[in-house]
């Protein structure tokens, strides 16, 4: 699940890109750790069975096992039968120019072979640092930037109705001194499992 906060009204337009199947190319999703960058992803992914992700070292190991393996001229072998690949955390391999230069090759085919087969591929990139952005930004056909969901009484609140929560003032200011709404809806979805549970017993 991922907030639609007004700091990211933006997303929604990304959303609807990336659920439209001839909306094919690559994609950059940028913005500071933990601001839900991957449950993003996650949420508008989540109908689309195929999509495959990947940490960009990981994906990084799977082109230099196709270079032991001496298929190195064909490394789209490697990557799984999908039409939506995600790799995260490309900042990881930024600095590596070789290695950068590669992946861009590699995804670069790897799209327009599956376009000549009328398969819309997109491939969607995320990073939390603007260098990254930048190396990887004449491969990107769009780059969005994802800001962090700023903490305010009124949304935890709202969030809290939702769940169908109900806090007293302690409860309220140990919530409001989390570090960010993440942390808040994750904590949310505990208490509400375990009042479900709780609630369970007492049918029972």
């Amino acid at each position: 699940m991922y907030f639609y906060a007004y700091e990211n009204r933006n997303l929604k337009r990304m959303r609807r890109i990336l659920r439209q199947d001839g909306n094919a190319g690559c994609y950059m999703l940028y913005g500071p750790t933990a601001s839900g960058k991957t449950s993003f992803l996650r949420t508008v992914l989540k109908a689309d069975s195929n999509a495959i992700f990947y940490e960009a070292d990981i994906f990084v190991g799977l082109l230099y096992e196709a270079v032991r393996e001496g298929i190195a001229e064909d490394m789209l072998k490697k990557i799984p039968d999908t039409n939506v690949l995600v790799i995260e955390n490309v900042e990881e391999i930024s600095g590596r120019y070789l290695t950068q230069e590669n992946i861009k090759s590699v995804l670069r085919h790897w799209i327009s072979n599956g376009n000549q087969g009328r398969r819309n591929r997109k491939v969607i990139l995320t990073t939390n640092q603007k260098r990254a952005v930048e190396m990887f930004s004449d491969l990107c056909c769009r780059i969005i930037k994802i800001e962090e969901i700023r903490m305010n009484p009124a949304r935890i609140r709202r969030y809290c109705n939702a769940y169908g929560l109900h806090f007293t003032k302690t409860e309220w200011r140990e919530l409001y001194a989390r570090d960010n709404m993440k942390i808040v809806d994750f904590e949310l979805r505990v208490r509400k499992l375990l009042l479900q549970k709780q609630t369970g017993r007492m049918e029972q």
